[in-house]
């Protein structure tokens, strides 16, 4: 037995001083009490900080996550040239292939994105594949291009004189660069983990399993979950197509395990708003496509149908209003696929009545407000005013249905206080520009959203999500009261300790 007191606990709508924790379980939640109930108990003194429940990054990439740590960031690049001589620069130690990540040309001088030209003077010889900030798009030097074969290829897809490829022509380039030894994605993921903890995250569903990779990812998670190593609870949402290759990776996972389980069947249906594929039910603004629809509606039918015979539901990435209209229809037509707790992930340009569909099927919302931070910027550019206004509706989503916040990391940072400052502040981190402050949540709100909404939507919210008595000790410290502060010092905050299945995991020693 332990007791933790001398905090401010957070418990829904009152605060505790008090935990008593045995073995993986709260015992109690309470006052100075448990320390006269349990004189024999280890103590430990929260020196009068607050405490959450761990919390819940609904929807992220493990695996790529801890993989973009290896790999060039060029998140901090704001040009062309600067691409270019970090690239030249990591050319010099691995010699054979330069993979880049994080790039955001909405951040360029003019929004000019990168082209095959601006990589072929980082090598002619050595691939050079640099992935778009959102995933959804590379841009490709020569080399690149000839060992995927698309040199030469053009379409929606690839347009080979510029070097980028969108969507499903990025599978063409995974070859090239993915990562199969299973002692090498076991560490990555080792390394991922402690990163969660740092940032307090204590419960993942992780989009790391396609048709692919599935034996490889899901023999390295069960076997790196065998052992005493660093362990964030684990719901995988897998992007596996076939019956066949489901069967196969049901085997392979815990269907039951509190730690590591299939959690979901993932599915695309568009791309992304900073790419510009995402699918719309009107053109962009000033151009003449919708963006690109990824998977037929049919297909995606399918899809439900081929989950709900293994009782899994299906989490379908639809970013576009015409995605989600077919998500949303598809979705409302399988009541298995309903009961089960299928829902949107991303969900974020909508109109009033698609969220009437939310609301009256209670199709559950796995959504990211850090993305306003860097959305805000170009939305009504890209869909028009009338469509941003009712768009990351994340207060109605919240108030209507069951929403799950979570971070897309490493699209976006894993560090949950800038969702939470988002979804509170609504505006981008400088509080400069603002999105419909109408759809704001409250800062108590925000945080059941990060960690009971997401227990609740994978099922659990009788055991997680939550600081009370029978449900899992999963916690953590921070060295700032977020509720006596103002929303700007969100993006400040740090966990100085973080408590898995009872255990301390993570202390700030800084």
């Amino acid at each position: 037995m332990t007791v933790y007191y001398n905090g401010k606990i957070f418990a829904d709508d009152k605060f505790h001083t008090a935990l008593a924790v045995e073995g993986e379980i709260i015992a109690a939640a309470g006052g100075s009490e448990l320390l006269e109930r349990h004189p024999a108990a280890e103590k430990v003194d929260l020196e009068g900080r607050l405490v959450l429940p761990g919390f819940n990054d609904s929807h992220l990439h493990l695996f790529e996550y801890a993989l973009e740590k290896s790999r060039l960031s060029l998140r901090a690049a704001r040009s062309a040239a600067e691409v270019i001589a970090a690239g030249r620069m990591r050319l010099k130690k691995t010699r054979d292939i330069v993979v880049g990540v994080g790039y955001n040309d909405a951040l360029f001088a003019g929004s000019r994105p990168l082209t095959r030209d601006d990589l072929d003077k980082i090598s002619a010889d050595a691939p050079v594949i640099v992935y778009r900030v959102c995933g959804h798009a590379a841009v490709c030097n020569g080399a690149a291009l000839r060992r995927a074969g698309l040199d030469g290829a053009t379409g929606d897809l690839v347009d080979s004189a510029s070097g980028i490829a969108r969507e499903q022509a990025l599978e063409l380039l995974k070859p090239l660069t993915e990562v199969s030894d299973a002692g090498e994605i076991k560490a990555l993921l080792r390394d991922g983990i402690r990163d969660l903890y740092r940032h307090g995250i204590t419960s993942v569903g992780s989009n790391d399993i396609d048709d692919e990779n599935y034996e490889a990812v899901a023999r390295a998670y069960r076997e790196l979950y065998r052992g005493a190593t660093p362990r964030v609870r684990v719901n995988l949402q897998a992007t596996i197509s076939s019956e066949a290759a489901l069967s196969e990776l049901a085997g392979l996972l815990p269907a039951t395990d509190s730690y590591l389980r299939l959690g979901a069947v993932k599915a695309f249906a568009d791309g992304s708003l900073g790419a510009k594929t995402a699918y719309l039910k009107e053109n962009y603004r000033g151009e003449n496509h919708r963006g690109i629809l990824t998977l037929p509606e049919e297909e995606l039918a399918r899809v439900v149908r081929m989950a709900a015979g293994f009782r899994l539901p299906v989490l379908v990435h639809a970013i576009g209003d015409g995605a989600i209209d077919i998500a949303l229809r598809v979705l409302s037509a399988n009541k298995q696929a309903l009961r089960l707790g299928s829902g949107v992930v991303h969900a974020q340009v909508t109109d009033k009545k698609q969220l009437k569909i939310f609301r009256d099927k209670k199709i559950r919302a796995f959504v990211q407000p850090a993305f306003i931070n860097t959305d805000v910027a170009f939305l009504s550019d890209r869909v028009g005013r009338e469509r941003a206004e009712t768009s990351y509706a994340f207060g109605t989503l919240y108030r209507d249905t069951v929403a799950a916040f979570g971070s897309d990391a490493p699209v976006e940072s894993a560090n949950p206080f800038r969702g939470l400052f988002c979804a509170v502040a609504r505006s981008d981190f400088e509080g400069r520009k603002y999105l419909n402050p109408a759809e704001a949540l409250t800062l108590k709100e925000a945080v059941m959203a990060y960690t009971a909404g997401g227990a609740e939507a994978t099922g659990e919210k009788h055991v997680k999500g939550k600081l009370k008595a029978g449900y899992y000790a999963d916690f953590i410290v921070l060295d700032t009261d977020i509720f006596s502060s103002p929303p700007a010092a969100l993006l400040d905050a740090k966990v100085v300790m973080t408590v898995v299945g009872g255990k301390i995991v993570y202390r700030n020693s800084g």
